[in-house]
């Protein structure tokens, strides 16, 4: 795990889940200190989400987070981190995760309690994940415990924006991914007409 600088991440005891001004305060500040990890130019997306979700991670009082994509029925894991690790969460295609995808496959965040969950996992808090508009996926936060709290609605709110981002960095990467296919067809194929063309002058010379 990365050490936890910092410039970016500074360690806070557990927001109060009662609604006060304060509790605003606190979550603008929350989100003031994820949206400087988030932007920082000289960080990778995986070191981002390592030091975002440490603090998201603590302030939840989860013991796991992680999020995964589909990709032609395929299920990619883009990261995970936390003090423990779930086995039932980090193997693919599990009953578990299943379950999580196809409740967050309509566009909504979830709560999954211990009825819902298998093993050592007791709660679960999820959200969609988009690619080009539609649920492509899913991240979700795990606890051993039932006593994890639920979000607020500031920390829902925090959860979406986080979602938001995960989801453009993920279909930005797509998309330089898919054009630079393009581009190397193209190149091929200009080559190929570039073949052509000589072995075309050369049969007219002869």
């Amino acid at each position: 795990m990365l050490p936890t600088s910092t410039r970016y991440a500074r360690r806070r005891p557990p927001i109060s889940t009662e609604e006060t001004p304060l509790q605003t305060k606190d979550y603008f500040d929350l989100l003031c200190r994820v949206q400087i990890i988030t932007l920082a130019s000289d960080l990778s997306f995986s070191d981002k989400n390592s030091l975002v979700f440490d603090i998201l991670i603590e302030e939840l009082g989860a013991h796991m987070a992680y999020a995964v994509m589909t990709e032609a029925e395929e299920e990619k894991l883009i990261f995970q981190s936390g003090p423990y690790v779930f086995q039932e969460l980090s193997q693919e295609f599990h009953p578990l995760r299943q379950r999580i995808y196809d409740a967050v496959s309509g566009g909504k965040n979830i709560v999954l309690t211990k009825e819902d969950c298998y093993g050592e996992v007791k709660k679960i808090i999820a959200m969609p994940l988009f690619v080009d508009g539609a649920p492509s996926g899913h991240l979700a936060f795990a606890c051993a415990s039932e006593d994890m709290p639920l979000p607020t609605k500031d920390m829902w709110r925090i959860l979406n924006i986080i979602t938001l981002w995960i989801s453009r960095e993920i279909t930005d990467k797509r998309n330089f991914a898919s054009l630079e296919a393009n581009n190397l067809k193209l190149i091929d194929s200009n080559r190929e007409l570039e073949d052509f063309a000589h072995i075309a002058s050369h049969d007219l010379k002869a």
